[in-house]
C-alpha cells in the first residue's frame, strides 16, 4: 500500500522533476551502449569486419536518428508543453498529427530487432 495516495505515479526527486522507472532503465542502457559503442570501436586495430558485422554497425548508427524524434516528441515535447502525454495520446498523435511518426516507429523496431538479432547470434556463436 502506498501512503499519500501516490500509486501508480512516478517518485518525485529533490529537483521536482518525476521520473519514471522505465526512463531510468532506459537511460542507462543508452549510456552503457554509448560507452560500450567507443570502446568496441577504437579498441581495434583495423577495421576488417565479416559483413554480419558491418550491418550490425550500419544499424547501430541508424538507431538514434529515428529514436532522438521518438525521444522528443512522445517525452519532451509533452513534458515542456506542459501535456498530460500517456500513451493513447502519444499513439493517438503518432497516427493523426504526423503519420510519418508511425512509420518511423515501424522502422525503429526493425532496425533494433535486427541489430539485437546479429548482436545475440555473435555472442552466442563463441559460446561453448
Amino acid at each position: 500500500m502506498v501512503a499519500g495516495g501516490r500509486r501508480g505515479r512516478a517518485p518525485r526527486f529533490r529537483c521536482g522533476v518525476a521520473v519514471a522507472p522505465g526512463t531510468v532503465v532506459l537511460t542507462a542502457a543508452l549510456t552503457y551502449h554509448l560507452g560500450y559503442a567507443f570502446y568496441a570501436v577504437f579498441r581495434r586495430s583495423h577495421l576488417r569486419l565479416p559483413a554480419l558485422e558491418w550491418v550490425r554497425l550500419a544499424l547501430a548508427f541508424a538507431i538514434p536518428f529515428i529514436l532522438v524524434r521518438h525521444v522528443m516528441l512522445s517525452g519532451v515535447v509533452p513534458r515542456t508543453a506542459g501535456v498530460d502525454a500517456d500513451y493513447p495520446f502519444i499513439i493517438g498523435s503518432m497516427w493523426l498529427i504526423d503519420p510519418t511518426s508511425a512509420v518511423l516507429q515501424g522502422v525503429l523496431l526493425v532496425l533494433v530487432w535486427g541489430h539485437l538479432g546479429i548482436g545475440v547470434y555473435a555472442w552466442l556463436r563463441h559460446r561453448p
